[in-house]
């Protein structure tokens, strides 16, 4: 829903373990912003379900997600290795996250009625840190801390894009699919045209720390 944002990260300083978000109204933003408690810890990554009823956020120092209705909170999914990254497909059914445990990581997808949980993809050598669905739901992208991207279909890596020098922080789609960009620890963000990913990406190198967080305009 373009009509609300949620503000993550809050911290209840009285009791850490009874954490909150922010709820604002875009339409009408003098407004007090609706606070919902429930959550435990550090709160990130929040991602609206497409029917605008909910959303889902990783907390507790990623080792679980909840789900909020925009008055209750519960715990949806917990995890032993840390969640580094959490993203919902475009229709809702499937959640997906990448967990970090220092020399490997693991891509989980979770549907969202039952929230059964399926391993799908083992990384040996390096923990994942971020993770993205293609705009038609179809791949899945994810990076890990050494720098590599890998895209899987079915669960299969059918390509993989090196280049980055340390972790991957973020990856986002442009709204078609045709182009992703990445951003790192390596303090660079580069934008892949994926169409053609024979040819180098275009590489933004002017930054003077890590890149942790990128976006496409519409």
């Amino acid at each position: 829903d373009e009509n609300l944002l949620v503000a993550a990260g809050n911290f209840n300083a009285a009791d850490p373990f009874n954490n909150f978000v922010e709820v604002y109204s875009l339409k009408n933003p003098k407004d007090k912003p609706k606070v919902i408690y429930g959550f435990k810890g550090e709160v990130g990554d929040v991602h609206f379900t497409p029917d605008s009823k909910g959303f889902f956020a990783r907390d507790n120092e990623g080792h679980s997600v909840r789900y909020c209705d925009f008055n209750t909170v519960r715990e949806v999914i917990t995890e032993k290795d840390k969640i580094r990254n959490i993203d919902l497909s475009p229709d809702g059914t499937i959640l997906a996250g990448v967990t970090d445990a220092g020399n490997q990581g693991a891509l989980y997808l979770w549907n969202t009625h039952s929230f059964t949980t399926k391993s799908v993809y083992k990384n040996q050598r390096a923990g994942l840190y971020a993770i993205s669905f293609s705009p038609d739901g179809l791949r899945v992208v994810i990076g890990d801390s050494r720098g590599l991207i890998k895209i899987l279909a079915d669960g299969t890596v059918i390509r993989e894009l090196p280049g980055h020098e340390s972790a991957i922080q973020e990856i986002k789609f442009n709204h078609s699919g045709k182009f992703m960009a990445s951003s790192s620890k390596d303090k660079t963000v580069r934008l892949w045209n994926l169409e053609n990913l024979k040819e180098q990406p275009i590489k933004l190198a002017d930054h003077p720390n890590w890149v942790w967080s990128i976006a496409f305009s519409p």
